[in-house]
């Protein structure tokens, strides 16, 4: 038998994902709660002695199915007794609606995930427009190690710690603290785990892995070149005269190294072009998707619910959407905004 969807652990955990409900689901759960919320309270009287928890379950009888999930996204912030109420309340919800035949189980298998994916994905121009942007960003920095490296013979010894170090911040700090690198925050799209959780090292590292190994590898066979140079050959040549003796000398593997390379940033464009969700293949080895910030729900018009941008609880569309200064606030937010 299949856990059930909506038990405790299930809520603990926060992981209610309202933007794959269907309407019609929650409508008709929330129906046979509405009808039932005298019986539930009766029910729950047997169990609850004190006064608080009396008056807290009054409180969370006054709000609709929907709201009451919303309100199961804050459950870290509640204190042991209104923890406790809320979990019976709920415990009691499920048996309810079993008993009306609205089986959890059915539920899970049958009704609550949608075919449709309202989030919206970056596509292929997004992030060449982002991609763009990162070189631009990263273009006084790689003009300054090529400068320091034309000096002298060995300086590309010198500046490979650094370039590390640039790398590992620019590619991997910045996906994991901020979501994604400044060309893609400038472009208003973030990088998530499939689930749509903030990543962590992990998926930050792994979607470089292959990058990385990529940059340590010709950074060695560069250096190996180099150690073949003299001084006087290094600074008697011009730099593309360099680079072309550095080229012929380079080691037998080099050559397959760099087709590597090339099918390797082709096959990227590619797989992201043919999939839904507009996955690279450095997205599927790290578990990640990247998606236009700030859009995963409310700017979709096919999707039925909506986002308040402040305490990013999900309500129906039809009920206490409200713009301020374009803003979109649920009631409780709209509330706190007005009394500021």
């Amino acid at each position: 038998m299949k856990e059930p969807l909506l038990n405790k652990e299930f809520i603990d955990k926060n992981l209610i994902l309202f933007d794959k409900l269907k309407i019609s689901t929650l409508l008709d759960i929330d129906k046979v709660y509405t009808s039932n919320k005298n019986h539930i309270k009766e029910d729950l009287y047997k169990t609850i002695n004190s006064e608080n928890e009396k008056f807290y379950l009054f409180k969370l009888l006054d709000l609709n199915f929907i709201e009451l999930l919303n309100h199961g996204k804050d459950l870290h912030k509640l204190d042991d007794l209104e923890l406790c109420v809320y979990r019976q309340l709920i415990d009691e919800i499920l048996l309810t609606l079993e008993e009306n035949n609205i089986l959890v189980n059915e539920i899970n298998d049958n009704l609550i995930f949608d075919e449709k994916d309202y989030t919206i994905y970056a596509g292929f121009l997004k992030r060449f427009g982002a991609y763009f942007l990162d070189n631009l960003f990263k273009g006084p920095w790689l003009f300054l190690i090529i400068y320091i490296n034309n000096a002298s013979r060995l300086n590309e010894v010198l500046t490979f710690i650094p370039s590390l170090i640039f790398f590992f911040f620019y590619n991997i700090y910045c996906v994991k603290r901020w979501g994604g690198t400044p060309g893609k925050l400038s472009s208003k799209i973030k990088i998530v785990k499939v689930n749509g959780d903030s990543v962590g090292w992990r998926e930050a590292i792994l979607r470089h892995i292959v990058d990385i190994t990529l940059f340590l590898v010709i950074k060695i066979a560069l250096i190996i070149v180099l150690f073949k140079m003299n001084d006087n050959q290094f600074n008697a040549m011009t730099y593309p005269e360099r680079l072309g003796w550095i080229v012929m000398n380079m080691p037998v593997w080099y050559l397959p190294l760099t087709r590597a390379i090339s099918y390797w940033a082709w096959s990227e464009f590619i797989v992201l072009l043919f999939n839904k969700k507009k996955r690279a293949i450095h997205d599927y080895i790290a578990g990640t998707v990247v998606i236009i910030k700030n859009r995963m729900i409310s700017e979709n018009k096919d999707c039925p619910y909506i986002k308040c941008e402040l305490c990013n609880k999900i309500i129906i569309k039809e009920e206490g959407q409200i713009h301020l200064n374009s803003i979109i606030l649920c009631n409780a937010c709209w509330s706190k905004k007005n009394t500021c």
